[in-house]
């Protein structure tokens, strides 16, 4: 009769140590999927932005409307899995990166006046310009009681927010379709020199 190879981690010290490393590594993959999809307020961000799930988020209209987001950004979905699209970028200083035809558009949506555009702004201004491409006078975002023109949602709504604007592009009127093009050519140059 054969005996099996490794009777109990008493006999080999190695084997305790292996499992506790592979557990602990395990672990730490875990805890990070699950960190990077959960949602989180803007570390940085200074002034008054709601927190919601997108899908809970309604659309102030000029006209004294509300529109939930179904019937704003009809076919929206968020995006599953842990790598997404994204912002095009977290912030940067308006002075510094706005194109001559930015400009106006980000400093409407700086909402807390500071001159830098910050990633609760650009999901508000993503929101509000999407509206008004598909020709709907969107004036704020209503999360519960709050009225603001700053919002911090999960990474999957992000995601599914920026696929959402390249899929429906064409559809868009044709500043808006502009505005997003010169948001995706700026990105890499913001991401590869931050502010």
């Amino acid at each position: 009769m054969m005996r099996p190879p490794f009777r109990n981690s008493r006999s080999h010290p190695r084997i305790g140590r292996y499992l506790g490393a592979l557990i602990a590594s395990l672990s730490s993959m875990l805890l990070l999927a699950g960190c990077s999809t959960a949602p989180a307020p803007h570390w940085s961000y200074q002034g008054q932005h709601g927190y919601a799930n997108l899908s809970e988020v309604q659309v102030n209209l000029s006209d004294g409307r509300r529109l939930p987001m179904a019937e704003v950004l009809p076919g929206y979905r968020p995006r599953g899995g842990l790598i997404g699209s994204g912002l095009p970028f977290d912030e940067a200083i308006i002075a510094r990166w706005a194109t001559p035809y930015l400009e106006p558009y980000l400093r409407a949506h700086d909402a807390n006046g500071d001159g830098v555009v910050e990633e609760p702004e650009l999901i508000a201004l993503y929101v509000l310009e999407l509206a008004r491409g598909r020709g709907l006078p969107a004036e704020s975002l209503q999360v519960g009681d709050l009225t603001t023109r700053a919002l911090q949602i999960p990474s999957p709504d992000i995601s599914g927010l920026v696929d959402y604007a390249d899929r429906n592009a064409a559809a868009l009127r044709p500043e808006q379709r502009k505005l997003f093009a010169d948001l995706r050519f700026i990105g890499p140059q913001i991401m590869a020199r931050p502010d």
